[in-house]
């Protein structure tokens, strides 16, 4: 899996060979619209969700593992590579395969 933490911090993982930005699962941030922005419709809520990234508390520093490392299952992986823990899971990657901007 190809993993990026891009700049600012956001996490991006390859999804069918295009990098994608991936939401955060725990924050939504909501903005009522107002009656002249869209004059034809009531007033309703949009939501949004923030990028998951460094900015969060369970987004921790990559961990670079030699030799082998563990899933989420802590089964042992025979292979080099980086390990990002998130609220949603651990993240392994390959050395060739993680890109850190930061």
């Amino acid at each position: 899996m190809k993993i990026k933490i891009d700049k600012n911090g956001n996490l991006w993982l390859e999804r069918k060979g295009k990098m994608k930005i991936q939401e955060c699962k725990n924050v939504i941030l909501t903005r009522n619209s107002r009656e002249e922005d869209y004059p034809t419709q009531s007033i309703f809520t949009e939501y949004t969700y923030r990028p998951c990234g460094d900015w969060c508390i369970h987004f921790k520093e990559p961990k670079i593992h030699r030799g082998y490392y563990s899933n989420s299952e802590k089964e042992p992986l025979p292979n080099d590579g980086v390990t990002i823990e998130t609220c949603a899971g651990d993240l392994h990657s390959k050395f060739e395969d993680f890109t850190d901007e930061r």
